[in-house]
C-alpha cells in the first residue's frame, strides 16, 4: 500500500505535533515527529489501525532522519545534534502482545 493511500485510509491522533517525514520499509512505518523524535508504527489490517510499538524516549526537535537498516535510524535535530537509535531485539513481538500499545 502506498503512503498516500495509507494516509487517506488510516488516522492516528497519537501525535502531539506535526509529522515531518514518513518512511516505510519491511512492514514498518517510521514517522518523524517535529517535537518527539522518531516513532515506529505497524499496521494491523484486520483492525484497520496503526499502532506505535516503539519511539524515542528523548524528545528531539527533529529536522530529518534516514534508515540505516530495519532496526536502526540516524537523525539530526534542529540544534545540529546527530543521533543514532536502534530498536531492541524482540521489541516488535512484545508490542503485539501488549494490550496497552497506543493505537
Amino acid at each position: 500500500m502506498g503512503q498516500k493511500k495509507l494516509l487517506r485510509k488510516i488516522d492516528n491522533r497519537n501525535f502531539q505535533s506535526a509529522i515531518i517525514q514518513i518512511k516505510c520499509e519491511e512492514g514498518r512505518i517510521y514517522v518523524g515527529d517535529l517535537m518527539e523524535s522518531v516513532h515506529v508504527l505497524k499496521f494491523k489490517p484486520e483492525q484497520g489501525q496503526l499502532y506505535i510499538f516503539a519511539d524515542d524516549y528523548i524528545n528531539r526537535y527533529l529536522t530529518g532522519f534516514c534508515l540505516l537498516d530495519e532496526d536502526t535510524v540516524a537523525g539530526v535535530d534542529k540544534f545540529e545534534n546527530f543521533f543514532v537509535i536502534r530498536l531492541p531485539v524482540g521489541s516488535e513481538e512484545d508490542a503485539e502482545d501488549d494490550p496497552s500499545a497506543s493505537k
